[in-house]
C-alpha cells in the first residue's frame, strides 16, 4: 500500500494520462487485478459457478499477460541489436 501511495502522482502522469497500449492494459492488470479477483472469490465462495468461471478468465488472461510481456522482451532484445 504505501508503494501505491508514494508512486500514485507519477502513475496517474504516466499511465493513466497516456493513450491506451498493450504495456499500459498489463499495468493495469496487474495493478489492479487483486481488487476485481478478491471480491469475487469473498462474495462467492469457492464452489460458485461465478467464481468458477472468474477462475477460467482469470488464467487467460494470465496466460494472456505472459505471453505479450515475452513479446515485448523479445523485442526489445532484437531492438538492441
Amino acid at each position: 500500500m504505501y508503494d501505491w501511495l508514494i508512486l500514485l502522482d507519477r502513475e496517474v502522469e504516466l499511465i493513466w494520462r497516456s493513450e491506451w497500449s498493450i504495456p499500459k492494459v498489463l499495468f493495469i492488470v496487474a495493478r489492479y487485478g487483486a481488487f476485481i479477483d478478491m471480491p469475487i472469490l469473498i462474495a462467492g465462495g469457492s464452489g460458485s459457478a461465478l467464481v468458477r468461471r472468474w477462475n477460467v478468465l482469470s488464467k487467460y488472461i494470465f496466460y494472456i499477460y505472459i505471453v505479450l510481456y515475452l513479446t515485448l522482451v523479445g523485442a526489445n532484445k532484437l531492438e538492441e541489436r
